[in-house]
């Protein structure tokens, strides 16, 4: 397994996680926005592609 495979795999599960959490009401997209130094539209995509896969 190349490296950039292991990348890829760790940045979907972080994703997944993420999405649960914010599905739970645990931490809200802007919170988590905030905490991997992303603008809040891009947490915004992560859960919108999230709730099309459900």
């Amino acid at each position: 397994m190349s490296y950039n495979n292991l990348i890829e795999q760790w940045i979907t599960k972080r994703k997944h996680a993420v999405n649960t959490d914010i599905f739970k009401s645990k931490i809200t997209a802007a919170g988590v926005a905030r905490q991997n130094n992303l603008t809040a539209s891009e947490s915004e995509v992560w859960v919108e592609k999230a709730q099309r896969r459900m």
